[in-house]
């Protein structure tokens, strides 16, 4: 279960850099949406 979180992690880390470097908006929203439903945001609520 650990590993699982730790990984989350580490996805949740690489979106947050992908969005803090690209200026595209498009592939910006995509990438935040992404990172919503990993921290587990309800996919309505996104």
């Amino acid at each position: 279960m650990e590993t699982n979180q730790n990984e989350r992690e580490r996805q949740i880390e690489r979106l947050i850099n992908f969005i803090n470097s690209n200026g595209d908006s498009r592939e910006m929203k995509r990438a935040l949406a992404v990172k919503l439903a990993l921290q587990g945001y309800a996919y309505k609520a996104i």
